[in-house]
């Protein structure tokens, strides 16, 4: 590298001789472990190099600076790695083997590189394909809504890093033990800035120009921005938006037939018809199909609201709860819980406050960003709001299908970065609560794609935690030290309401032939294995 430091990197080449258009993988997990089937170890995310190194390409799998046999000091995605990363992609062009030809590949960690290295546009990098990854280092990485993703970061360091062992003799145990750095300086850092600024695609999204196929599984709650990613992004770009987990999708053949066709487009001028097909190819949970559409948002989403009101005498904590209607509430009393003590009906996965709709006479799908609208007073000076939305079945059963989250304190929005189920908080400089006064909120819900068929109910749930049993990967840091009181309203001066992305039925849609259904991994088992 340009310091002096050298990057250790594996090379997986054809069984022939010649120059090929090459790949680039980058990370801090350990580059042998990126050749081990993936059936057997899960932390395989760089891709399926047997397919892809048969079909002609040769693929560089290295190791982030500071990790592994890597010399230098890794810090988490900083100026420094994203740099390595263009002077990788121009170290390979330059090579006998390769044609002078480069493309990004990978989920996760080396998706997110990919968009960062592709932003310093290396001349030699033709395209990129991430699959996952994040856009907003602060709110889609280390903050939900201002509050602190501790179960995420928790979870990676102490698992994937900690799992990701090195061989024998390959680096010594500070080379790959957890850096607690990362924990610590996103504690140190609560609010958005330069530090996430540094580390995030999303005010310079405008300089990626190699075209993008960017595939998206949105169980992996990475979605959110990088869908924004899609629009914003000033290139030749395909969508997909998958169901799933991402690693999952990334063996999948389909999807490995769709991206061999994109990157022997762009890397081999092969007319593979990829471009003469619409952009984006989405799959609706609930229809379970999978069809073409030619933008997102989609153009002729119908934003719908839905009213919080109250069911009968009843509060929206006591069963049947509350109701979700097309219709404007009245005169209405409000509705309270209590906090840290609902914190124990939250770990039993029973709702705090909860709001449904009558059975559904007709389906209506989602599809999109979406957002709540909240009146409501706490007792404490700050307080949290966490929402989910349901798809619950005629049996009773529920499938979450929407997250949002929003500190109290973070409230103030970006009106000109702000759209329709999309409001934009700025978590900057956060302004306590007034005890007892009623403000109005707006949370963010990611984006939602489900069909709810007849007979089912729309569900939004309202409390002031996650559930780390239930939901460790997406449980959010919330601080106990100050009990709450909060009240919800919903009545005429308070219309407390969901925006929803409805999506009306498109007859002229095409339908891609593919079939995404998850099936056992066939890969061959090396023999260091």
């Amino acid at each position: 590298m340009r310091d002096g430091i050298c990057l250790s990197a594996d090379i997986y080449m054809p069984d022939h001789s010649g120059s090929f258009p090459a790949l680039f993988s980058m990370s801090p997990y350990g580059k042998e472990v990126q050749g081990f089937p993936a059936a057997l170890f899960p932390h395989v995310e760089a891709g399926d190099m047997d397919y892809f190194v048969n079909k002609g390409y040769v693929w560089v799998i290295a190791d982030s600076r500071g990790r592994y046999p890597s010399e230098g000091q890794w810090n988490l995605f900083d100026k420094e790695e994203q740099q390595d990363g263009y002077e990788l992609v121009e170290w390979i062009a330059r090579q006998p083997w390769c044609d002078g030809k480069v493309a990004g590949m990978g989920m996760s960690y080396f998706a997110i590189i990919q968009y960062l290295v592709a932003a310093l546009q290396p001349p030699s990098l033709k395209t990129i394909v991430p699959i996952g990854g994040c856009f907003d280092f602060y709110r889609d990485f280390a903050y939900y809504g201002g509050l602190y993703h501790s179960g995420f970061l928790a979870r990676w360091l102490t698992v994937t890093l900690a799992r990701c062992l090195p061989p024998d003799g390959a680096a010594p145990l500070e080379k790959w033990l957890p850096p607690r750095d990362v924990i610590l300086d996103t504690l140190m850092h609560p609010h958005d800035g330069p530090y996430y600024d540094e580390r995030s695609l999303a005010n310079r999204h405008h300089r990626v120009k190699v075209p993008v196929y960017q595939i998206i599984a949105p169980s992996t709650l990475s979605h959110r921005r990088l869908l924004m990613a899609f629009e914003s992004i000033d290139a030749p770009k395909k969508l997909l938006i998958g169901t799933g987990s991402g690693w999952a999708l990334l063996y999948n053949e389909s999807l490995k037939i769709q991206i061999g066709r994109w990157l022997d487009y762009w890397m081999k001028d092969i007319q593979t018809g990829i471009m003469e097909e619409p952009p984006v190819i989405l799959y609706v949970p609930g229809k379970n199909q999978w069809r073409y559409e030619q933008n997102y948002p989609i153009d002729r989403t119908a934003w719908t609201t839905y009213y919080l009101c109250a069911g009968g005498d009843r509060g929206a904590n006591e069963a049947p709860f509350g109701l979700l209607s097309r219709d404007m509430p009245g005169e209405e009393k409000p509705d309270n819980y209590s906090w840290p003590e609902s914190q124990k009906q939250v770990e039993t996965d029973l709702p705090v406050l909860a709001f449904s709709t009558a059975p559904l006479e007709e389906e209506i799908e989602l599809v999109g960003p979406a957002s709540l609208t909240l009146y409501a007073s706490s007792s404490a000076d700050d307080t949290a709001w966490v929402v989910r939305i349901d798809d619950q079945a005629p049996d009773g059963s529920l499938a979450v299908v929407g997250f949002g989250w929003l500190k109290a304190s973070c409230r103030k929005l970006d009106e000109t970065r702000s759209a329709p189920g999309r409001p934009y908080h700025t978590y900057k400089n956060p302004t306590r609560i007034e005890p007892g006064r009623i403000y109005r909120y707006e949370i963010e819900i990611w984006p939602m794609i489900n069909c709810f068929k007849a007979g089912h109910r729309l569900r939004v749930r309202i409390a002031s935690s996650d559930s780390a049993k239930l939901d460790g990967m997406v449980s959010i840091f919330l601080s106990p030290e100050t009990p709450a009181v909060n009240t919800i309203y919903h009545d005429r001066q308070h219309p407390s309401c969901l925006l929803l992305p409805v999506i009306p039925p498109d007859t002229t849609a095409g339908k891609p032939q593919l079939d995404f259904e998850y099936k056992p991994i066939a890969h061959a088992v090396k023999s260091w294995v």
